[in-house]
């Protein structure tokens, strides 16, 4: 009798490779950080050919880059959630707290002179353009790039802080839904949209 062949693995299209070693590094990232990571080590946790890798990325520089952006992203992608302002800050406070060694990547971008604000944040523009349209007129003198991002730090980085440096024995959840209403606080009290969480910006 003669034994069934195994299927040969489908060749995937290239962008699908690429966005499978790219979340593929993203999970080494998180469970062993920047320093644990490699292109030999991320071909056995795949099980792919390292040549693979390297038709994707010629080093763990490249690499990072394109987890920085993908990072990036993934941190805009709060602005294309359905629902109130509320679910977006919440979304955007979780993926932090959930993803602290992508973050350390972020604030390195977020510091670094030669990259620019919208590659770090792709959504930088649209969201000071839409708190423009928003903002009542006794609030006008206010900088909205440094409102923004002291809203972003806020949402990004203190929630984190916060928890593990002044109240360890709070929960992730209830870290969370503290700084989602602080932040919806923030915004009300500038005068952007009302006390009301809908009509906080619209893109936040």
């Amino acid at each position: 009798m003669q034994k069934s062949k195994t299927p040969p693995e489908r060749i995937r299209p290239y962008h699908e490779r690429h966005v499978e070693l790219i979340t593929g590094a993203v999970r080494l990232i998180s469970k062993r950080g920047t320093a644990g990571l490699s292109l030999s080590l991320l071909a056995r946790e795949l099980g792919v050919d390292r040549t693979t890798i390297y038709y994707h990325f010629n080093g763990k520089e490249a690499l990072l880059r394109e987890v920085r952006s993908w990072s990036a992203n993934e941190l805009a992608k709060a602005f294309s959630l359905a629902g109130d302002a509320s679910e977006r800050i919440r979304y955007t406070i979780r993926y932090a707290m959930e993803n602290p060694e992508l973050i350390k990547l972020w604030v390195n971008d977020l510091m670094d002179p030669d990259i620019t604000i919208q590659e770090t944040y792709p959504m930088w523009h649209n969201i000071v353009e839409n708190i423009t349209l928003q903002l009542r007129p006794e609030y006008q003198q206010i900088d909205l790039e440094i409102f923004f991002l002291n809203m972003l730090v806020s949402s990004v980085i203190s929630p984190s802080v916060y928890q593990s440096k002044l109240h360890k024995g709070l929960s992730t959840e209830e870290t969370i839904t503290l700084f989602t209403d602080q932040i919806l606080s923030m915004f009300t009290a500038a005068g952007v949209g009302s006390a009301t969480r809908s009509s906080v910006p619209h893109n936040y």
